[in-house]
């Protein structure tokens, strides 16, 4: 990863923070997630560490076009699996 990607995706996540917290929200939303399931500031984190990892592997021209695309594929990812009950960390197994 170079570092002036990473300025970039900072430069976008500054910018437009909110924006990709709010498409998080409304994608979750017409999925009928619950928050209890995801939360839209953790699909935004999830997005950003995906952008991240493929930066090296992917040529990315708009960082917040990709960033809004990841964060749209998180969401459809967590749907398919919204019939797989929740992990239950307190549980000693887990």
């Amino acid at each position: 990863m170079s570092d002036l990607f990473a300025e970039r995706l900072q430069a976008v996540h500054r910018d437009k923070g909110k924006a990709l917290r709010r498409l998080a929200r409304r994608e979750l939303a017409s999925e009928n997630l619950p928050s209890c399931r995801a939360d839209a500031e953790d699909i935004v984190q999830d997005a950003l560490v995906i952008v991240l990892t493929n930066s090296d592997r992917t040529e990315i021209d708009s960082v917040y076009d990709y960033l809004c695309a990841v964060i749209r594929n998180r969401v459809r990812d967590l749907s398919r699996r919204k019939a797989v009950a929740p992990l239950d960390t307190t549980a000693p197994t887990a």
